[in-house]
């Protein structure tokens, strides 16, 4: 889980470098951060959705504010985890596209699935 130390500044220059958006917990403190790109950003890297970009802008905002709100909860029963464990950070809300991304009836079923929605 990415940490990152105060100054507020740097800490939102790290996310968005990383990703378009992140929420996180600061490393030595119980409040939480979230970092969003603006739609300059999203549109010169080329993000593009038949929603278009601005509802696409609105999901990943509902996305990372969930985040903010679930940091307090289960940040520390996942570190206990990844640590009794030894998962080495894998704990991400990644980690099922990260895992069977490789398995093509899996991405079958999603993309089946998605398509409905």
């Amino acid at each position: 889980m990415l940490q990152v130390r105060t100054p507020v500044w740097a800490s939102l220059v790290l996310a968005l470098a990383l990703n378009a958006s992140c929420a996180a917990p600061y490393a030595d403190h119980p409040r939480v951060f979230f970092a969003m790109a603006l739609p300059s950003i999203w549109q010169a890297g080329g993000v593009q959705s038949e929603l278009g970009l601005e509802m696409v802008m609105v999901a990943v905002l509902v996305h990372e504010m969930t985040h903010t709100h679930q940091f307090a909860a289960y940040t520390p029963r996942l570190d206990a985890l990844d640590q009794r464990f030894g998962l080495g950070g894998t704990l991400t809300d990644d980690i099922v596209q990260n895992t069977c991304r490789e398995h093509a009836d899996f991405v079958a079923a999603y993309e089946t699935e998605r398509d409905l929605i």
